[in-house]
């Protein structure tokens, strides 16, 4: 295990180590405890401030990123040190800019290129597109290409950081691991719940009656929700996005010895009979935790592939592609930490 910090190599005062990650955010977390005291003055004093650069590996875990927060306490022996990978500047820069006639590789390289950011892969999709943005994030700015293609296509993409890179891809494209209650597995947890489904949904006019019925999955009874038809709104569409939200809620937890590979965005295939979680999953959020010696992952799955972004920004027609109006912080950060750090 190595762990550093502005630099310096604290690896021998880490009491604790985790990664963690979701499908909903393209940044990566690692949370530290780095022995400190208050009256031991054996023990070195470690400098952290919020800012500093972070670079972590262990057990094919690589993770990049800066200081987000900081906590000290006279009552602890340990300092809790968090960080976030550079996945928080796509997310935390807003930007204006246009891409016309564009593949969502080509528009997503556009826009890294005029913030700074490096670039990784980003997958080929056939797929043209033109957008105009204002005021909208990065993240939302480079991922709209991919999730019209999305729409089109049937498949899901996501975006993640390797080191200072972006990279976008399919997600659920890669199988990471196989886990086995007889090899691998330490917990698992498995609920189902229809406490809050909705099974049909009507649809009523000004005056109360019912104009159509969107029926959904009734194999537990009927529970209906009534929704008014306003003009200018898609009411069938209204009425299925509540019913695939309000259906029968399944959610299954894993705790499996280390693997660096289970990260959010991969597919897993889990053998565990009592639970009866077995087949492929999709892992939605996931946590990797070194503590005494010992390296363990508690991942959360999904039984279906979905897409956290959306389509962002306005379509163009009769415009020409341009540069952004202002530049985030990021390439500064970048180009900084390469220099301080080789990356």
């Amino acid at each position: 295990m190595i762990l550093t910090i502005n630099g310096a190599d604290v690896t021998a005062l880490v009491a604790s180590v985790s990664t963690s990650g979701s499908s909903k955010e393209c940044a990566r977390t690692l949370k530290a405890e780095i022995v400190q005291s208050p009256i031991d003055q054996n023990i070195p004093v470690v400098s952290v401030s919020v800012g500093d650069a972070v670079t972590f590996a262990e057990d094919g875990q690589n993770f990049v990123g800066t200081v987000r927060q900081v906590q000290r306490s006279t009552a602890s022996d340990t300092v809790t040190v968090t960080a976030k990978d550079f996945g928080v500047y796509v997310v935390n820069n807003q930007i204006s800019a246009k891409v016309k006639n564009a593949t969502p590789a080509e528009a997503a390289a556009v826009l890294a290129g005029q913030y700074g950011v490096p670039v990784g892969r980003l997958e080929d999709v056939p797929f043209t597109f033109s957008r105009k943005w204002v005021g909208v994030s990065l993240y939302d700015a480079m991922m709209t290409g991919y999730a019209l293609a999305a729409a089109e296509n049937g498949l899901v993409y996501r975006m993640w950081f390797d080191g200072t890179s972006v990279n976008i891809g399919q997600h659920g494209a890669d199988v990471a691991a196989l886990l086995s209650e007889d090899e691998n597995i330490m917990q698992a947890v498995y609920s189902e719940d229809i406490q809050n489904m909705i099974s049909q949904v009507d649809i009523v006019d000004n005056d109360g009656n019912i104009t159509q019925t969107v029926t959904g999955d009734t194999s537990y009874g009927i529970t209906r929700q009534q929704i008014q038809d306003s003009k200018g709104e898609d009411a069938i569409a209204k009425a299925q996005e509540i019913l695939q939200s309000k259906g029968l809620v399944r959610k299954g937890t894993i705790k499996n010895l280390g693997n660096s590979a289970c990260t959010s965005g991969r597919a897993i295939i889990v053998h565990e009979s009592f639970t009866g979680i077995f087949g492929l999953f999709y892992i939605v959020s996931d946590q990797h935790s070194w503590k005494n010696g010992i390296y363990t992952n508690s991942l959360t799955l999904s039984w279906e592939d979905t897409m956290d972004a959306k389509a962002a920004g306005e379509a163009l027609s009769n415009s020409s592609g341009g540069k952004s109006s202002t530049k985030g912080s990021i390439d500064d950060w970048v180009s900084d930490f390469n220099k301080k750090y080789g990356g």
